[in-house]
């Protein structure tokens, strides 16, 4: 399972395939309006930034892909999350952490392959 989320990882990474085509809950997802369930996950599994822990460094600002936190004192989000989770897993500090749940963090590449 770790070798085949790699290679998924990876392939999302380069574009060789798109989340909602391939990945195992896709079916799932398809059956509920995207908009829905984003906002569904935004009300219920807000993002946000521990700033005891925060040592300001950008990262999450850098990774986000819909340009969805704003680096103010400290990282702020916004209400564009598409949950990729990027801010949260590459967090060096595990400042950025999530209302009403916990998640293992999981990195198949480096940050810095993502930010090339």
């Amino acid at each position: 399972g770790l070798i085949e989320a790699r290679r998924f990882a990876h392939d999302l990474h380069y574009n060789v395939t798109h989340w909602f085509e391939t990945n195992p809950l896709s079916n799932v997802v398809k059956t509920i309006s995207l908009k829905k369930s984003f906002a569904w996950m935004q009300s219920h599994h807000k993002m946000y930034v521990n700033e005891s822990k925060c040592i300001r460094c950008g990262l999450c600002f850098k990774l986000c892909p819909v340009d969805n936190i704003e680096m103010i004192d400290y990282p702020e989000f916004k209400d564009a999350c598409q949950f990729c989770m990027r801010c949260y897993h590459f967090c060096p500090t595990d400042a950025i952490e999530m209302k009403n749940i916990q998640i293992r963090k999981y990195m198949a590449v480096e940050a810095d392959e993502i930010l090339k």
